[in-house]
């Protein structure tokens, strides 16, 4: 898959922001509005995956899987933590359940990858048959990345031009 690292200005510097602040990052987010019936999306669906799982999962998540691609990976690989202590997978989830009421105000259909962030949606192979299965226009994953704390921004990976 290639890796382009996008950098957008006003972007980075929310993005930024959001993680230096634990208590934002931790805080259960706001119920989704009602899915508007115009907007620039109506009529189209996006799957949102939240990649990570809370503790306590019953899985071997070092087990390889398909990964899409003609190899394999990790059922679900180890989850990052901030320096402040706050789980990946609650940042993934929150910043998910944000991009979901983003994506219904302007009348797209969301359809999320987990229900909670204390649910298990499964390895990156179940994840993406049930973004498959969905019939979304598009499938977007959140996901955490470890990197250098002088890093900011976000990680865009699109697949290579057919």
């Amino acid at each position: 898959m290639k890796k382009t690292t996008v950098l957008a200005g006003s972007m980075a510097g929310a993005a930024a922001a959001f993680f230096a602040a634990p208590a934002i990052a931790a805080a259960a987010p706001t119920p989704a509005p009602a899915p508007q019936t115009g907007g620039a999306l109506a009529g189209k669906t996006v799957f949102l995956d939240a990649a990570g799982s809370a503790g306590g999962v019953q899985a071997d998540l070092s087990r390889q899987v398909p990964n899409g691609r003609g190899g394999t990976t990790a059922c679900l690989p180890p989850t990052t933590t901030t320096a402040s202590g706050v789980a990946g997978h609650t940042i993934n989830y929150n910043v998910a359940r944000m991009v979901e009421s983003a994506l219904q105000s302007q009348g797209a259909k969301v359809v999320l990858g987990r229900a909670d962030d204390a649910s298990f949606a499964g390895c990156v192979d179940s994840r993406a048959a049930a973004a498959n299965a969905s019939k979304a226009d598009v499938a977007v994953t959140v996901d955490t990345v470890a990197q250098d704390a002088s890093s900011h921004g976000f990680l865009l990976e699109t697949p290579p031009p057919a």
